[in-house]
């Protein structure tokens, strides 16, 4: 699940936050810039990133991440562009 935050930054940016179920693959966009995880765990590639961890998705070089198998995850998604688009 996606949701776009909106009037968080002037300097257009595009923000997401991210609930992604247990276990679950997602997509990171080419346009991401940086991922905060806020709760729980993902996996990208052979690393794995906890709550708190930072990860700066211009140098990882990933497109999806799986979120830990028995928390899920809860993120926070920042590109430069649309990131994600919402269904209506």
């Amino acid at each position: 699940m996606s949701a776009p935050l909106r009037g968080v930054s002037g300097l257009g940016e595009s923000v997401h936050l991210l609930r992604v179920a247990p276990g679950a693959s997602f997509a990171l966009p080419d346009a991401a810039e940086l991922l905060l995880v806020a709760t729980g765990a993902i996996r990208v590639g052979l690393s794995r990133y906890a709550g708190g961890d930072f990860l700066d998705l211009a140098e990882a070089c990933a497109s999806h991440a799986t979120a830990d198998a028995r928390t899920g995850c809860l993120c926070l998604v920042v590109g430069d562009d649309e990131l994600y688009r919402t269904h209506p």
